[in-house]
């Protein structure tokens, strides 16, 4: 008899220990429920923030790629502008010492106008949106290519007697080359200007690597004959400051073959 209640009393302790045991499982099952839900809210919470953080990546690549179509649309038409500036200087060779320093002033006003200009587009571009940017540069453009074609009507150079512009250099109709022409010194800071001009132009539509390394050879061509130009030339002052902005060109050139 007592044999078996000791067996009686083992299987209730067993049954004690395997319900305690069962008690620890359910409890470890409910932490583990509760920590499943956490972590679930944590996913849902981070999901979330990613989405969020890929969109403000996405605006920001957007804002990127107006800002820099804004900017070549702007620095191309602002360096044309500059170069039929100097086409003009350049054409005033002939002139008097007293008109060629009434231009050089006329000159250094418009100069300082494009310089309020890229501060006034500067400002804006930071201030506004892009296409109220693109409105208000449009009008002050415009403002800088009248002032232009003014300066053009009122300052082109004279066509004085024995000079090098003559009726036989301007006729369509080929002449047989003479030796008094053949003499003549090559204007250098004329070609070089020439050279930046088609530079610039071909900055407006260049695209591809190939449109762009044709734009480069056209600056280092510009920047050549610019130092070429002697020092008794009166467009020699000029002359080397523009090879350092032709030099700031050219880098901008050679970054876009790049790209």
């Amino acid at each position: 008899m007592n044999s078996v209640e000791n067996e009686l009393a083992k299987l209730q302790k067993r049954f004690q220990e395997a319900a305690k045991v069962i008690d620890d499982l359910a409890q470890i099952k409910q932490e583990l429920d509760q920590l499943s839900i956490k972590y679930q809210d944590q996913l849902f919470k981070n999901s979330i923030n990613l989405d969020h953080t890929q969109q403000q990546i996405k605006s920001l690549s957007n804002d990127y790629q107006e800002y820099k179509k804004y900017w070549n649309e702007n620095f191309n038409v602002l360096i044309k502008k500059e170069q039929d500036i100097l086409t003009k200087i350049s054409e005033t060779g002939n002139q008097t010492e007293s008109e060629i320093e009434h231009n050089k002033t006329q000159l250094e006003n418009l100069e300082k106008r494009l310089e309020e200009t890229n501060v006034f587009l500067a400002t804006f571009k930071n201030n506004v949106q892009l296409n109220q940017n693109l409105a208000i540069g449009s009008c002050l453009i415009g403002f800088i290519a009248l002032i232009l074609s003014i300066y053009s009507i009122l300052f082109l150079p004279k066509n004085y007697p024995n000079t090098l512009h003559s009726p036989q250099e301007s006729s369509p109709i080929p002449a047989s080359p003479s030796p008094e022409k053949s003499s003549i010194p090559v204007n250098y800071f004329r070609e070089a200007v020439n050279k930046a001009t088609r530079a610039a132009t071909l900055a407006q539509s260049a695209k591809s690597k190939e449109e762009w390394n044709l734009v480069v050879n056209e600056w280092q061509s510009a920047i050549d004959m610019m130092k070429s130009t002697p020092s008794s030339d009166p467009n020699y002052e000029i002359a080397q400051k523009k090879v350092i902005e032709y030099q700031k060109n050219l880098n901008y050139a050679q970054q876009q073959t790049e790209e």
